[in-house]
């Protein structure tokens, strides 16, 4: 494919609402008391913590990891990395020396600092910033004063501090000094299920973190950040105007997924949001859909057809023998501006359709806190009071091409 023809959403002056950062810092035990079995036992843990952050990291999600050292090793091991390229767990570590707690501390807050500083100075959003500490809470030097600050910071909601207990006898009240009531002991040979426990906790903590940091960017600038967009009626204000926007609908309906299965509630409350910004949108989906909906017992299952039925404009089921997706990408890859909303990164299919590995037609999104967001194109929208009821009446009821997006027996097909 012609590359001129892909265009960068930039370019379309569209604004975005990035996913905020996430700050994790590591504080280790490098001293010599980790000598053999104990270092060997550390980096498995963090093998198993940066595996459970990447399995669970949700679309966008910015997490960023570094590392400090203690004991003759009392240095950054690593400045903050983004998750995907972060080496912890595999670096070669000699411990050796004494366990300087407090250096290591006012170290790791410097860090975090600095790196928070230089984030908000770009104006890019940050979540709580999470310090772990491993630790026996034997220190060769005084941390009170960084325990007081720590503690200080996280009553002001500025920190979240975890420590892991380790060692035989750990001293648990100088790490609760530190950390509070967060301090976890793992039994002999349980550390890498307790880092892969906190990983959990920190991917869960941003997670529920990031719809409130987005919603109060949108809402601190409205003039260039669109805010939530709540009301199904409410007026377009044309950014994605005659911009073609294939939704992935089957892959969309997954996206709610709490136990329960599909849901049509994150199709249309999609459809809300591209309704209000005048694009040209059509949901696509495979044969199978109806089958996951029927799962949930909600009844999506009959609304799915009738949506099928009556609006054949906007949502269609890929014709008998085609793959949904191959279907979708045919279709963008016949118009040079069109756009994907969708989770699936389409990888089996790159070398057919090189264009899915460009992040100006491939936009991923997010159901957190009733929800629907896809932030690299600026849009939000409540799933309602329920997965779809109200949802469904909205776009079921509105008059065909009432939105300003293309009419007629469906522009895909």
């Amino acid at each position: 494919m012609n590359e001129e023809l892909l265009p960068a959403i930039q370019d379309q002056n569209l604004p975005a609402l990035p996913i905020p950062h996430c700050p994790v810092m590591l504080v280790l035990d490098t001293s010599h008391s980790m000598w053999g079995q104990g270092m060997q036992d550390q980096q498995a843990a963090l093998r198993t913590f940066h595996k459970t952050l990447g399995a669970l990291e949700f679309p966008d999600s910015r997490i960023e990891i570094a590392a400090v050292g203690m004991g003759d090793n009392l240095k950054v091991l690593q400045p903050f990395t983004p998750l995907a390229e972060s080496a912890i767990g595999t670096m070669s570590i000699r411990p050796k020396g004494d366990t300087p707690v407090g250096g290591a501390l006012r170290l790791a807050l410097d860090e975090i600092r600095r790196w928070t500083a230089s984030l908000r100075g770009r104006g890019e959003g940050v979540a709580t910033p999470q310090l772990i500490l491993l630790s026996d809470g034997e220190s060769s030097d005084d941390f009170s004063a960084e325990a007081a600050e720590i503690r200080s910071e996280a009553a002001a909601g500025r920190l979240c501090c975890r420590a892991v207990a380790i060692g035989a006898r750990p001293n648990l009240s100088a790490l609760a000094q530190i950390a509070g009531g967060n301090v976890s002991r793992p039994d002999y040979g349980r550390l890498r299920e307790t880092f892969a426990a906190i990983g959990e906790k920190v991917s869960q903590t941003y997670e529920d973190a990031v719809p409130e940091i987005l919603m109060s960017e949108a809402e601190s600038v409205p003039e260039e950040r669109p805010g939530p967009i709540d009301a199904p009626r409410q007026s377009s204000s044309g950014r994605l105007a005659g911009r073609t926007v294939l939704v992935d609908g089957t892959n969309v309906c997954f996206w709610a997924d709490n136990g329960n299965g599909a849901s049509l509630g994150p199709v249309l409350a999609l459809a809300r949001a591209l309704d209000a910004e005048g694009a040209d949108w059509q949901a696509c989906f495979d044969a199978s859909t109806r089958h996951h909906l029927a799962k949930g017992g909600k009844g999506d299952d009959a609304k799915f057809e009738e949506l099928l039925r009556t609006r054949p404009e906007r949502f269609v089921e890929a014709p008998a023998g085609i793959c949904a997706d191959v279907f979708l990408l045919q279709v963008a890859a016949a118009d040079g501006k069109a756009i994907i909303v969708s989770n699936d990164r389409y990888r089996d299919h790159e070398e057919e359709y090189p264009f899915v590995k460009d992040k100006s037609r491939l936009f991923r999104g997010i159901v957190f806190r009733r929800h629907v967001c896809v932030p690299n194109l600026g849009l939000q929208c409540s799933l309602g009071p329920s997965d779809s009821s109200g949802a469904y009446e909205d776009v079921v009821m509105e008059e065909s091409g009432s939105a300003g997006g293309k009419t007629g027996p469906g522009f895909l097909i």
